[in-house]
């Protein structure tokens, strides 16, 4: 299994392929496949290894997922059901919070509605230049490689075009917007709570283009939300910041652990007795 998830067996096959229109490496072609067998003490020696890799980014992705459950969770009880913490620490709706009526249904006292762009800038992402470095390049579905330059930093890029319109990133570092995307930054230093708005306007779905899907910044501005008071949005702030960079920092190993088990991999080509 290892050595057929090799991306040096896939080049291979591909050039193996015959020569029909859709290409097939056959079965004769299998067969005829060399690869170097060590002693079963040494297959287990590099299977173990192996595992202890992919064990260990398995446990990452599970970790990922909870705590991105946990953040989502705690924005779902604050911020759509109302139960933030009142000034006694208990949940404010059930609690007997006053509400008000408002267009977009009840909404707690001293809340307003607003529009996207009172709290959050959008800028059109740019082309990228071709440069060699460390900082990644961010479009619709997420890293496409990795620059030396960068045009926003500690802000969300949104993809806007095609399949991935909609998509966000919740980036910490410096990084480089690519043209496929909408960066989006907290005019009051809320990004966390700005991230978990755009998360839950199922952006897709606002959409414009009959061609493929497409987001623009007159659509993002004009979307009306709810705006809560800013001691309420700092709270959630300070929590949703500590699991997210938990998160970041969790993602940052996986990336070290991916390249880990693809460099494992690739060297064993040169695995011997």
């Amino acid at each position: 299994m290892m050595w057929f998830r090799r991306p040096e067996f896939d080049r291979y096959a591909v050039f193996k392929c015959d020569s029909a229109i859709r290409g097939g490496f056959d079965w004769d072609e299998l067969c005829d496949t060399t690869l170097p067998v060590p002693s079963i003490e040494k297959q287990r020696e590099i299977v173990k290894e192996y595992h202890v890799i992919v064990d260990r980014i398995n446990l990452n992705n599970r970790l990922i997922e909870k705590l991105e459950e946990t953040a989502q969770a705690i924005y779902k009880q604050w911020f759509v059901d109302f139960e933030f913490p009142d000034e006694n620490g208990k949940p404010y709706k059930s609690n007997g919070g006053v509400m008000i009526e408002s267009e977009l249904g009840d909404i707690p006292k001293g809340w307003s509605i607003g529009k996207l762009q009172e709290i959050i800038s959008f800028k059109n992402g740019k082309t990228k230049p071709n440069s060699k470095g460390n900082i990644p390049v961010y479009g619709g579905n997420g890293i496409i490689e990795y620059i030396g330059e960068s045009n926003e930093e500690n802000s969300i890029a949104i993809g806007r075009v095609g399949a991935y319109c909609g998509s966000l990133y919740r980036i910490l570092e410096k990084f480089w917007v690519s043209d496929n995307a909408i960066s989006a930054k907290s005019k009051k230093n809320f990004n966390m709570f700005c991230f978990y708005i755009l998360k839950n306007l199922n952006l897709n779905e606002m959409s414009e283009g009959t061609g493929q899907p497409l987001i623009t910044q007159n659509i993002l501005n004009e979307i009306k939300i709810y705006i809560p008071e800013n001691d309420i949005i700092l709270k959630f702030e300070k929590l949703a910041i500590v699991l997210f960079k938990n998160t970041d920092s969790i993602r940052k190993e996986l990336y070290l652990l991916e390249r880990i088990k693809n460099l494992l991999l690739s060297k064993l080509a040169t695995i011997t007795n």
